[in-house]
């Protein structure tokens, strides 16, 4: 899909792919690829890669040269992985040398009335 802003009729800003395959625990693990326009034509950003793991959900991100350049961690033992209603779900942000650079929330959700 691609962002275009506000409304449908600006102008692409960024474009993300995530091609359609079968999944199957460690196996065929998801990607997408994100580009954005400049000039002409479409430019590489990079990718992010969710590898698999057992202990905490994570994804790689990649930059257009093909380095890592941030993990996005956190534990699956959080009250919000099992039950989104009742907790967020907190994730560090680390760069290329595991030190930490920020954090993401996903917030919990919330029953409509």
């Amino acid at each position: 899909f691609g962002h275009a802003g506000p409304s449908g009729e600006d102008p692409v800003t960024l474009r993300m792919f995530k091609p359609y395959h079968l999944q199957c625990c460690c196996f065929c693990r998801p990607e997408m690829h994100i580009d954005m326009p400049m000039g002409d034509g479409m430019v590489d950003v990079g990718t992010i890669e969710d590898p698999c793991s057992c202990c905490e959900m994570n994804q790689l991100l990649f930059g257009s040269n093909e380095e890592l350049r941030y993990e996005v961690t956190g534990p699956r033992c959080q009250c919000g992985a099992y039950c989104p209603c009742c907790s967020d779900i907190k994730f560090d942000i680390n760069d290329e040398s595991g030190d930490t650079v920020g954090a993401i929330t996903k917030k919990k959700t919330h029953l409509q009335g």
